[in-house]
This record gives C-alpha cells, structure tokens and sequence, in this order.
C-alpha cells in the first residue's frame, strides 16, 4: 500500500515527522512512520444531482433497455441516491431504478463508491452491467474502477437497478466519483477496505467504534 493509503488507516497525525517515532508492533509498510508524505487529496465530486427514478414491480427494466444511453427517462420522477427511497414517499418492495447522465471530468482515472446497499445494486455504464453487489457488505464500500469503461471529458449514463427484499430500500449513501479509490468512501469504509487488503496491519479503534451518523 502506498504511503497516502497508510496515513489515512493510522490518522492524519502520523504524515508529521516527529523526533520519536515508536517501534511498529505489526507489518507495516516499509517506510519509516515519521517519513510518511501525505499527498494532496484527488479530486472527486459527490453525485447528488440529476438522478431520476423509477419503480420496477414486473423487473422488466432490464430487457426493457432502461440502462441504454438512449432510453427516455423523462417520465421518471428526480430522487437521488443517499437515503432510501421510502423516505421520498415511495412505498415499494421489490426492483426499482436510478438513472443519471454526466460529463466526465479530464482526470486520468475514475472511480465510482457508494455505501448502504439495501438489498442488492447493479451497475451499468451506458448500458453495460460493469458491477454488482449485496447488502452483506454491512458499512463497506461498494466501488469499481471505471476507468476501463470510460473516458475524460466524454458524456456517460450512469444506471442502478436495486433490488430491496423488504422494509427500506435504496442506497443509504451517495454516489461518489473520485480520481482516486480513497476519495470515493468514507474514513471508516477506507479504514476497513485497508484492513481487508492488508490482514496484518493495526487498524485504528476508530475504524470499528465509529457511529453510522456520519459515514
């Protein structure tokens, strides 16, 4: 892991040199903790606008085409992504659909996260099934690199199908596109995907103890 990816899993504190830098107690990333260089932050923007939304009670959308660039959403109402949907007045188990379209930034690299799967969320980037996910990823991060899928500047749609088995349903947290995977999840969420790729790290105690306000 670079030296950007081990200051957020101990704390910003540790990127300042310090005159005693204490012994490590487990692997950790070869260079020394008080030469660590935190880079500047990628840039990123929360997409939290120009959704449109859908019910799907016959789960037709798929070979409907309701992910395909050219399919008219207009009659579709505007909700975002962020909260479930029953809090936007929609009572509704079962399929439903988010849609977006947006001009790419000319960054070199993009990456989409998001959090709060309830139940199950599919991908399409201009109507192509580019990922999917379940609600056992508990406060997780669900992300993709799209950088294989897209290009700078272009203008792409962006589709979730969601499948909720009862109760709320959605995605609890907003849609986020980042230049870098750290900049398209929360503190906790980055904390908790380091400590996946990298079993034998000390983790923070904040990154269990945190509270859901917030993620």
């Amino acid at each position: 892991m670079d030296r950007l990816g081990y200051c957020w899993a101990v704390g910003l504190a540790a990127c300042s040199p310090s005159e005693e830098t204490p012994a490590p107690t487990a692997t950790l990333p070869p260079t020394p903790l008080a030469e660590a260089n935190c880079a500047q932050a990628a840039p990123s923007q929360v997409l939290d606008s120009g959704w449109r939304f859908a019910v799907d009670p016959q789960d037709e959308g798929r070979a409907a085409g309701w992910a395909a660039p050219d399919f008219d959403d207009t009659a579709w109402q505007a909700m975002a992504p962020g909260t479930p949907w029953e809090f936007n007045g929609v009572e509704h188990d079962g399929v439903a659909w988010y849609r977006s379209q947006l001009t790419l930034p000319r960054w070199e690299a993009f990456y989409l996260g998001f959090g709060g799967v309830d139940d199950a969320a599919w991908l399409y980037v201009d109507g192509q099934e580019v990922g999917a996910w379940r609600s056992d990823l508990g406060l997780r991060a669900a992300y993709l690199d799209l950088t294989p899928y897209v290009a700078p500047g272009e203008s792409v749609t962006l589709a979730l199908r969601i499948q909720d088995d009862g109760v709320f349903g959605g995605l609890k947290q907003s849609v986020r596109l980042g230049a870098d995977l750290r900049e398209v999840m929360s503190d906790l969420q980055w904390a908790m995907a380091l400590a996946e790729l990298n079993p034998t790290w000390v983790m923070p105690e904040w990154s269990r103890a945190r509270p859901m306000p917030g993620l």
